[in-house]
């Protein structure tokens, strides 16, 4: 009965096992047959979207929600410039690579698992309407055009504006019909927008603005602020605020709505409106933002008073409350700056100084902060020309500011050309305070040595009791961190457990180093030479640190031998000075514009050195710097001076002929225009005919730097008619006559080449290897009368006319070199004011003695470059106060600008201009 039983119960187990596995199979095949997207059916479609939406897309949204949620919730503004709109612009954006790199891989699944692209099958009959758009889609897949939206936002918070780009402009040409096409157009012109693409972003907003069937309700507030991003982005700030305004009036997050308030806070303020800004910082207060935005608010609330109808004394006292209060201990540097900006407010320059170093001295971790702090302090050392603190202050700026400031490459060129000007005016009190010593009686001299070593040896003894004390606080540690030794304070003995003898030491190090970055050789920065103990250390000439070990710094030797004792030492050091004061004098005018330092240093370095050898220079500056400041009477002082000490000088010439540089310009171009035609004659093989020529030449342009190319001209054409020994007289005169200029060269050459192998071989290789310049153009005969001689020669072929190449801006600017150097600080401004984001950069070249190129680059192309020709001639502001200059503005290609340095010829490129550029 048991077994029976037992029988029964496996059959039972066996066929329900059996009738499972068939199931199991059925379900399988079903399975197989449905993942298949190679078919379009109905049920396949459902299978796809049911899996597609609920699996892959909704794991890869998850995640990229939790990252967009996580950035919202921790990210790092800095509030010294105005926010990002959107989170992905900021750096903290990269702490959620990971949530979004995962909401791609998930989106990339959906595409390549579950799209469906096969056409359904047709049914027999006639389509409907309905029907017929439906089989003409390119995806029946509901949940692809989603995936590839998410994989383009995910991208953007990556940072790879450029792939998002492709994944958005695959939605426009692949999907119109979708849903997701409308929220593509506004992520393509974010995307745009964070590569510049500024017209690109501009046309696919107002596409946006124009469709039709565009969803208003749902993305509104996504357009707008996209609208007010493109704006901040080219610091059009004032456009930017409606959009602000209507994405606030639109609602949404609070998150958000308090972030766009801050910002139309931010630039009230940037816009000079106060009372609307404080009004604005207010509203983001009452929201309840994060502990960071509403101390902010606050602090920017604090500094926007009027001094002119409130008192800041109460101001005053809310800030010492806030610096009292614990929880403002991270954020004291930004309650001193605020008080260095009232004081600056009230005209309390030394109080504001003050607190702008107590504001970079507490700043620990903020280096935005540090950064706006130190730019501070130089903008009003740099003001007051106290240029020395003003170059410290700069590169303390420096170190660190971000590379994103709008201000960046303007502080680093000011930086650079600080340097330039502290370097020449240590150098002359170094070499004055060498000079001083050297002249002391020996005794005065050995005791001032005497104390130099002395403080050496006290700072030496110093070193070895902190040393001594750095290896007991070691041993106290080592022996407090035995196995078996508890330790559960925080604050013990050992010093970087104590963080007041931390905080002490910090204080200590800054007060006397400044900020210096974890570097080798980090004492070296911005020493300046003060007294006869710093000689060492900064002078040029002292020992490298691997030479160190051979230096005794205790010995009187080593400084005895720095000083000029003898003579000739003394001639060396004074020709230094010499030279250090007539170049500080051009620098204080040609590049920072200041007339009254230069004057000074000039007059300084007439009185030190009566028969310098840059009087005629410094006679001629004064007189242009005393011209400019309207001082007559002493302008026309040194215009006598050069007159009766330099009569024939070319200041002297150019002082008593006002037409003296025209003169010598149109001499110049007549001079270039005969050499054209010469060198066509010569290319012809007419060679008695360039003889001829340059004979003329020779007589009549005897003080044309042409003349040289002339000679050379010359000497080919001899040696081709076979007078080997007079053209050997004619290479040897140019090489003698014209040291150092590529005539010498080639003259050299040909001499070297005649005596190598022999005259019969130099004619036999041909004179076309031995042109001064290149041209293809086929001579035609000329008759050698003057007035022919004189007709303008039009040489082809020279410059190329490329469209789509990259373009300069360029500017020819003839006349004084502070006033065109002062030119260019204008275009600077110009663009970092009206094309920050384009991110272009200034340079110049000299075409001559007088004639300098500012060149502005890169433009994308001559479209554009013609734009930006257009845009700055209707600014007058940039150059309309420069009266004595002379401008042509223009665009070039680098290549067409190379051709041009080589050539020094204007009148040819404005030839090829006129013809390929102008309307």
């Amino acid at each position: 009965m048991l077994v029976t039983k037992l029988i029964n119960r496996s059959k039972t187990l066996y066929d329900q096992l059996l009738k499972n596995r068939v199931l199991f199979i059925a379900l399988s095949l079903l399975f197989l047959v449905s993942c298949s997207t190679k078919k379009n059916t109905a049920f396949r479609r459902g299978y796809h979207n049911l899996t597609a939406h609920y699996n892959a897309y909704f794991n890869g949204r998850e995640s990229y929600k939790e990252g967009v949620l996580t950035l919202e919730k921790s990210n790092n503004d800095d509030y010294n410039n105005i926010l990002n709109v959107f989170l992905y612009d900021d750096a903290s954006a990269n702490s959620v690579n990971s949530q979004m790199q995962r909401a791609i891989d998930k989106a990339a699944k959906v595409v390549k698992r579950h799209s469906i692209t096969a056409r359904p099958k047709r049914k027999a009959g006639k389509m409907t309407d309905k029907e017929k758009k439906f089989n003409a889609k390119k995806e029946f897949n509901n949940w692809v055009d989603n995936s590839h939206l998410m994989m383009g936002r995910s991208y953007m918070y990556q940072g790879d504006y450029k792939t998002a780009e492709e994944s958005f402009t695959w939605i426009l040409s692949e999907y119109p019909e979708s849903e997701s096409y409308y929220d593509a157009q506004i992520w393509l012109a974010r995307a745009y927008i964070q590569t510049k693409q500024f017209s690109k972003a501009l046309d696919y907003l107002q596409r946006s603005e124009a469709e039709k069937d565009f969803p208003e309700k749902r993305l509104n507030k996504e357009l707008f602020v996209t609208y007010a991003d493109y704006y901040i982005k080219q610091n059009r700030f004032s456009e930017a605020l409606p959009w602000l305004d209507l994405a606030i009036k639109e609602g949404g997050k609070k998150v958000y709505i308090r972030r766009y308030k801050y910002i139309m806070a931010q630039i009230y303020q940037q816009l000079k409106q106060d009372q609307k800004a404080s009004e604005m910082y207010r509203q983001v207060i009452k929201l309840n933002p994060p502990y960071a935005m509403e101390f902010s608010a606050k602090i920017q609330r604090a500094t926007l008073f009027d001094q002119n109808t409130s008192d800041s004394k109460e101001i005053r006292k809310y800030l010492a409350k806030m610096i009292k209060d614990e929880k403002n201990k991270d954020y004291l540097d930004q309650i001193y700056f605020a008080i260095a900006q009232i004081d600056i407010k009230e005209k309390l320059e030394p109080d504001a100084i003050g607190n702008y170093k107590l504001s970079a001295q507490k700043s620990v971790s903020n280096n935005n902060q540090k950064a706006q702090s130190y730019l501070a302090l130089a903008d009003i050392y740099f003001k007051n020309l106290d240029y020395v603190n003003a170059k410290c202050y700069y590169d303390s700026t420096m170190m660190n500011l971000s590379k994103k400031n709008n201000r960046y490459d303007e502080i680093d060129k000011k930086s650079d050309y600080l340097s330039e000007l502290v370097g020449y005016i240590q150098t002359v009190e170094k070499q004055d305070s060498l000079l001083k010593l050297a002249l002391m009686p020996e005794a005065n001299r050995n005791k001032a040595i005497a104390e130099v070593i002395n403080r050496i040896l006290d700072e030496e003894k110093r070193k070895a009791e902190e040393e001594r004390d750095r290896q007991k606080n070691i041993a106290l540690y080592n022996e407090n961190n035995r196995p078996g030794v508890e330790n559960n304070s925080n604050s013990g003995k050992w010093y970087f457990y104590n963080p007041v003898a931390l905080g002490m030491g910090q204080s200590d190090f800054t007060r006397k180093w400044g900020e210096r970055r974890l570097e080798d050789n980090w004492r070296r920065r911005n020493k300046g030479v003060s007294d006869f103990q710093d000689l060492a250390s900064n002078d040029p000439s002292a020992p490298s640190d691997s030479a160190a070990a051979k230096v005794d710094l205790k010995s009187k030797d080593y400084y005895l031998k720095q000083l000029p004792l003898t003579d000739s030492a003394k001639v060396e050091t004074n020709l230094l000075i010499e030279r250090s004061l007539f170049q500080l004098a051009k620098v204080y005018r040609e590049k920072f514009v200041d007339y009254n330092q230069s004057i000074a240093t000039y007059l300084q370095l007439l009185e030190r050195y009566p028969q310098t050898q840059y009087q005629l220079e410094a006679y001629y500056d004064l007189y242009q710097l005393y011209q400019l400041q309207k001082q007559t009477e002493k302008a026309q002082f040194y215009k006598q001076l050069i007159l009766d000490r330099y009569p024939e000088s070319v200041p002297a010439k150019i002082l008593s002929d006002p037409n003296y540089l025209a003169r010598m310009e149109a001499e110049q171009n007549k001079a270039l225009d005969v050499y054209y035609k010469t060198f066509r004659v010569f290319e012809n093989q007419q060679f008695d005919k360039v003889i001829e020529m340059c004979n003329f030449a020779q007589a009549n342009f005897k003080d044309s730097p042409v003349l040289s190319k002339f000679l050379l001209l010359k000497a080919q054409s001899i040696g081709a008619t076979g007078n080997v020994d007079l053209m050997k007289n004619e290479l040897q005169y140019i090489a003698k006559t014209y040291p150092k200029s590529e005539e010498q060269d080639m003259a050299d050459f040909m001499l070297s080449r005649i005596e190598a192998n022999g005259f019969t071989n130099f004619v036999a290789q041909g004179h076309q290897a031995y042109k001064p310049v290149s041209n293809n153009e086929t001579a035609q005969s000329s008759s050698s009368t003057t007035n022919e001689l004189l007709e303008p020669v039009v040489p082809k072929n020279l410059y190329q006319y490329q469209a789509d190449v990259p373009h300069l801006y360029m500017m020819v600017a003839t006349g004084q070199i502070s006033d065109i150097n002062r030119l260019k600080y204008n275009i600077l401004n110009y663009n970092l004011e009206h094309f920050l984001m384009f991110d272009f950069k200034i340079s110049d070249k000299s075409l001559s003695s007088d004639t300098k190129l500012i060149l502005v680059q890169t433009l994308n192309d001559a479209k554009e470059a013609r734009k930006y020709l257009k845009i700055i001639q209707r600014n007058q502001q940039v150059y309309s106060e420069f009266n004595s200059v002379q401008m042509q503005q223009l665009i070039i290609t680098q290549s067409n600008l190379d051709i041009l340095l080589k050539e020094k010829d204007l009148s040819r490129y404005l030839m090829f201009y006129n013809q390929n550029y102008q309307p």
